[in-house]
């Protein structure tokens, strides 16, 4: 199940017109270093109240329209794990290495927790990277 089917209940914030809503502004950015067949780099802005999780980011891109993403949940790390962004999933491990959706700040500068464990400030760039892990 996606993360937007299984919360389709949530209510999500309508696309908010006045910047002094207090609302913060986050930069989405998705691309891939893996797959050249991808389109590219995919760029959105996200309004969310100051706080909000990187998980709740995500469903919110993805009410207004702008990601498609798949999900579970990791009771181990308390946390959700995103596999699916756009149609683009993570690939199987093979010999050595494997291909992972990572995230991390606009300056490709990994978190080392998880997406419910994140949170996000007005301003922030969030970037999911398709990429090979070792």
């Amino acid at each position: 199940m996606s993360g937007q089917e299984k919360y389709k209940g949530v209510a999500f914030l309508p696309k908010p017109s006045d910047p002094k809503d207090g609302l913060a502004k986050v930069t989405l950015k998705i691309s891939s270093l893996m797959d050249q067949s991808w389109p590219g780099i995919s760029v959105t802005e996200v309004m969310v109240p100051p706080g909000t999780s990187v998980y709740n980011l995500m469903l919110q891109a993805a009410h207004d329209g702008a990601v498609e993403f798949e999900a579970v949940w990791s009771g181990k790390n308390w946390s959700h794990f995103i596999y699916s962004i756009n149609g683009l999933k993570e690939m199987q491990p093979a010999a050595e290495s494997y291909t992972v959706w990572a995230f991390g700040d606009g300056e490709r500068n990994s978190f080392h927790r998880d997406v419910d464990l994140v949170s996000v400030k007005d301003g922030d760039i969030i970037e999911f990277l398709y990429t090979r892990f070792k």
